[in-house]
C-alpha cells in the first residue's frame, strides 16, 4: 500500500490504526514520518466534537486534519549531540531543501472516514534512510517483468549500477532492492546484450553477418596471433548514400572509445538536404596508411579529379591522399589554432595584425585576388612582415607547403559544401561521444557495444533528421532542403554588396561581368536554357548554390529572355544544381510512403530468449539438418544420419553455453537466421574466422604491471581453493569435487569436446555417410 489523492480509510476502526498504517508504509520504503501541524475539535475554532466521537476519544483522541511530512532531511539527536547551538544554526542554513513527501488527511463527517485530501511521494533533497533488511530485495527471482526490464534497458544504454539503482528506486518508490542484486542482473544482461569474453566476438561476427545479409558491408580482419586488428561496418542504408554523394568526404578519427584504445574512423558524406551522414566506421589500433587505404578500398570511393576528401593533417590520411587525383582538402581551423602560438612572441599589436592576416589567407583572400601571380606577391609581402619571428616564419613556410589544401584562394575551387573545416565530422565525433557527457562510459565499450552504439546514432540521424525534414518536404511539396534554402537567401542579400556590368566581348545576353564593389576582383556568371546557372566565384564552386552574383544578374538575364519558358522566379528549382534535388536522397521514397523509421538492429539479428537451450526448435532443426547432403542415400537416411551427428554434438555443446553458442553458430550456416546463406560452403570463411578470433588487449589489461611486493602480498592472502566443479553441478547435475570448474579433466572442458572447430565440424559432417 501507497497514499494516494482520494484514498478513505474505510477498513481502519480507529485513528491510531490510520497511523499505524501511515508509518507501516514509512518504515517499508525507508524514511520516517513527522507531523507537521494537526487541527483538533474545539468549539472556537472548528465547532464541536461529534457525539459519536466522544466515546472514541477516551484513549486516543481523534485529530480534525492532521499533515505528515517526511523526517529524512531532519537532524537526528544523536548527531546533534555535543555541538554547539551556533555550529546547529550554521548547518541548519547550508541545509539541502526539505524533502516534498507529505500526506494530508482529514476527518470526512459524511462518510465518518478518514481520508486523504493531498499527498506527494516523490522524495526530493536527501536520501532515504536505510530501509529494513527484511522488507529489502535480495534475490532475483523476485523481481518483477517491470522491474527486470528496467535493469535491462540500464545495461544495454551503458548507464552506470548506481544510476540504474537510483532509477529502480525512482520507478518503485515502494519497493527496496539490494545494490548487489541490481549489479549481479544488471552484469547478466550486459553479457547477454554485448557479450562476455568468451563470447563477445562470436557475437561481433554473429552482428556482422546480420548487417551483411542485409545489404550493410562488413569486414573484419585479425593478426597472426588471431587478435583483431580492424573493423569496419556500416548499415544497409549507406550503400545508396555512397553511390550519390561522393562528391565530399570527410574523415577524422577519435579516441577514448572503446576499451582497447582504438581509433574510431567515421566516414561522414554529406547528404542532398545538407545533413552529415555516417556512412561507415572503421575500427582501427592507430591511424595507419594501411588502415585509411583498406578503408577508401572497402567502400570502393572513386578516384576522380571533381571529388574532394577533407582531413585534419594526420600522417595517414595525407599519405594516402598524396598518391591520389582526388583533391585533398586540410582543416582550416586546425590552421588558424596553430597561429596562436606562432604568434606568442610578437608584441600584442603585431600579434593581432598577424591573426588577422592568417584568417584572411584562410578564409577570404580568394575575394580580392584574380591570380596566381598577385597571391604570391600578397602572400611574400605577408612573409616579410613577421620574418623577424622565428616561429611565425616556421608556421607560415608550413603553410606556403600546403597552400594548395588550406589556403582558400585554392580550396574554394573545389566543393565543400560550403565549409572551410572538418566541423561536419567533428560534430560527428562530439556526438558519438555524448557530447563530452558519455566518455567515462565509452572507455568501458567491448567491439560489440561501440558496434550497438555507432548503429543507434545513425539510426538516430536518420529518423530525427532525414526522414523528419524529407516528410516536410514531401507534405509541402518542397524542391530543396531548409540548409539550401538558408545559404540561398542570405547570398541573395549579399547581392547588394556587388554591382555588375554587361560582358563587352560577349555579345550574348547569358554571360555577365560582375565587379566586387570593394576589392575590384571580377568573375563570370553564366546563364543557360538547358541548365542552371553557374558562376566562377569560391560561393557558388564550394556549395554549387546560387551565389551573389547569380542573385544579383538573374533578373537583369531575366530580361533578355524572349520565350516565358525561360522567365522563371529566382527560387526555382531550374537555377539550382540536381547535386541538392531531396527526390535522389536515399531515403526520399520511404518519406513519401510514411516510414518514420529506418530497419533496426535487433531485427537484423537472430533471436534470442533468455536460455540459449531454448534456442533450437524442432522446426529449426529439421530446416538445418535438411541442409546436411550424403550421398548415395535416400532422403529418410539423410535424415538419420543428420539427427545422429546432431545428438552427438548437442550432448557434448548442452554441457557448456560457449560449447552451445559455437554448435549454433555452425548450424546457423543452413541459411535459417542468415537470409541468402543457402549452401553448407557459403559462409565457411566467415564462421571460422569467428570461431578462432580473440578479442582485442583492453586498456586495462595493457597498464595492468605486477611488482615483486604485489606477489609476495598475493600468495600470503590466497586461501586454498576447494576442489568442487560448479560446471558439473550445473550442467550435469552431479557434484564433483575431484577437479576445479572448467579444468582439463572437467567433461564440460572444451578440451574433452570432439570437434573444437568448425574446420573439424565441417570435415566430419561431409566425410560422414552410409554406404
Amino acid at each position: 500500500w501507497y497514499p494516494s489523492n482520494g484514498y478513505i480509510f474505510d477498513d481502519v476502526p480507529d485513528f491510531s490504526k490510520v497511523v499505524d498504517v501511515l508509518k507501516g508504509y514509512a518504515k517499508q520504503t525507508g524514511f520516517e514520518f513527522i507531523i507537521a501541524r494537526s487541527r483538533q475539535w474545539d468549539d472556537k475554532h472548528n465547532g464541536t466534537l461529534p457525539e459519536f466521537l466522544k466515546e472514541k476519544q477516551a484513549t486516543t483522541p481523534w485529530p480534525k486534519s492532521f499533515e505528515y511530512v517526511c523526517n529524512g532531511n531532519k537532524k537526528r539527536k544523536v548527531e546533534a549531540y555535543g555541538k554547539r547551538t551556533k555550529q546547529l544554526e550554521t548547518e541548519e542554513k547550508t541545509e539541502t531543501p526539505k524533502c516534498s513527501c507529505f500526506v494530508k488527511i482529514s476527518f470526512n463527517q459524511k462518510s465518518f472516514r478518514y481520508c486523504i485530501n493531498e499527498c506527494c511521494v516523490d522524495h526530493t533533497g536527501h536520501l532515504l534512510n536505510k530501509p529494513d533488511e527484511e522488507h529489502k530485495i535480495f534475490s532475483e527471482k523476485h523481481l518483477s517483468p517491470a522491474e527486470l526490464i528496467v535493469i535491462e534497458t540500464g545495461a544495454k544504454c551503458g548507464q552506470t549500477i548506481n544510476m540504474t539503482k537510483i532509477a529502480m528506486d525512482q520507478c518503485f518508490p515502494h519497493r527496496s532492492f539490494d545494490r548487489d542484486m541490481i549489479k549481479r542482473a544488471y552484469n547478466k544482461a550486459k553479457k547477454a546484450y554485448y557479450g562476455s569474453v568468451d563470447t563477445v566476438m562470436t557475437k561481433f561476427y554473429e552482428t556482422g553477418l546480420a548487417y551483411k545479409q542485409a545489404g550493410g558491408k562488413f569486414k573484419a580482419v585479425t593478426g597472426p596471433d588471431g587478435r583483431l586488428l580492424y573493423a569496419i561496418f556500416s548499415r544497409p542504408e549507406a550503400a545508396d548514400f555512397i553511390s550519390e554523394f561522393q562528391d565530399l568526404i570527410l574523415l577524422d578519427g577519435t579516441h577514448n572509445t572503446n576499451v582497447y584504445d582504438y581509433r574510431l574512423m567515421p566516414l561522414v558524406m554529406v547528404d542532398s538536404l545538407g545533413y552529415s551522414m555516417i556512412i561507415g566506421v572503421m575500427l582501427a589500433p592507430a591511424e595507419s596508411t594501411a588502415a585509411v587505404t583498406e578503408l577508401f578500398d572497402f567502400f570502393e570511393i572513386t578516384d576522380c579529379k571533381n571529388y574532394t576528401t577533407m582531413t585534419d593533417e594526420g600522417g595517414a590520411f595525407v599519405a594516402y591522399c598524396g598518391s591520389r587525383d582526388r583533391p585533398h582538402l586540410l582543416c582550416a581551423h586546425h590552421f588558424q589554432q596553430k597561429a596562436v602560438p606562432a604568434a606568442a612572441s610578437m608584441p600584442k599589436e603585431l600579434r593581432d595584425s598577424f591573426m588577422v592576416d592568417v584568417s584572411y589567407l584562410l578564409y577570404s583572400c580568394w575575394k580580392s585576388i584574380e591570380n596566381d601571380a598577385a597571391f604570391e606577391e600578397a602572400f611574400t609581402a605577408i612573409k616579410l612582415r613577421y620574418d623577424a619571428f622565428d616561429l611565425a616564419r616556421t608556421f607560415l613556410a608550413d603553410l606556403d607547403a600546403k597552400k594548395l589544401k588550406v589556403i582558400s584562394y585554392y580550396t574554394q575551387r573545389n566543393f565543400t559544401a560550403g565549409a572551410f573545416s572538418t566541423g561536419r565530422s567533428e560534430s560527428i565525433n562530439a556526438m558519438l561521444k555524448g557530447w563530452s557527457e558519455l566518455k567515462k562510459k565509452l572507455a568501458n565499450f567491448n567491439i560489440v557495444q561501440i558496434f550497438y552504439w555507432v548503429d543507434a546514432n545513425t539510426k538516430n540521424i536518420m529518423e530525427k533528421m532525414l526522414l523528419s525534414q524529407l516528410r516536410d518536404i514531401v507534405i509541402k511539396k518542397k524542391k530543396w532542403g531548409s540548409f539550401v534554402g538558408s545559404k540561398w537567401k542570405e547570398n541573395a542579400m549579399q547581392a547588394v554588396n556587388f554591382c555588375c556590368e554587361a560582358d563587352p566581348n560577349d555579345q550574348s545576353d547569358y554571360t555577365i561581368k560582375r565587379i566586387n564593389g570593394s576589392a575590384g576582383n571580377t568573375w563570370r556568371t553564366f546563364f543557360f536554357t538547358d541548365k542552371p546557372p553557374e558562376c566562377e566565384c569560391g560561393i557558388f564552386t564550394s556549395a554549387k548554390i546560387p551565389c551573389p552574383c547569380i542573385c544579383l544578374c538573374y533578373a537583369r538575364w531575366q530580361s533578355s529572355c524572349v520565350t516565358k519558358e525561360l522567365q522563371q522566379p529566382l527560387y526555382s528549382s531550374c537555377n539550382l544544381s540536381p547535386r541538392w534535388n531531396p527526390t535522389r536522397h536515399p531515403l526520399y521514397h520511404s518519406a513519401a510512403r510514411g516510414a518514420t523509421a529506418v530497419t533496426s538492429l535487433k531485427s537484423l539479428l537472430p533471436y534470442r530468449s533468455r536460455n540459449s537451450e531454448q534456442l533450437f526448435e524442432p522446426e529449426f532443426e529439421t530446416q538445418v539438418l535438411s541442409q546436411f547432403q550424403h550421398h548415395g542415400a535416400t532422403q529418410d537416411r539423410k535424415y538419420a544420419i543428420a539427427q545422429s551427428l546432431f545428438n552427438e554434438a548437442m550432448a557434448n555443446a548442452m554441457k557448456s553455453e560457449a560449447h552451445f553458442s559455437h554448435l549454433m553458430l555452425c548450424l546457423k550456416v543452413g541459411g535459417c537466421f542468415i537470409p541468402g546463406a543457402s549452401t553448407l560452403e557459403s559462409l565457411t570463411s566467415s564462421i571460422a574466422a569467428a570461431a578462432q578470433a580473440k578479442e582485442p588487449i583492453s586498456t586495462s589489461k595493457k597498464r595492468a604491471t605486477i611488482t615483486e611486493a604485489d606477489v609476495a602480498n598475493k600468495s600470503n592472502k590466497k586461501l586454498a581453493a576447494t576442489k568442487k566443479c560448479n560446471a558439473c553441478f550445473k550442467y550435469l547435475a552431479i557434484t564433483c569435487v575431484e577437479h576445479r570448474a572448467l579444468s582439463k579433466s572437467c567433461p564440460c572442458s572444451s578440451s574433452q569436446w570432439k570437434h573444437k572447430s568448425w574446420h573439424s565440424w565441417k570435415l566430419h559432417l561431409e566425410t560422414t555417410h552410409v554406404g
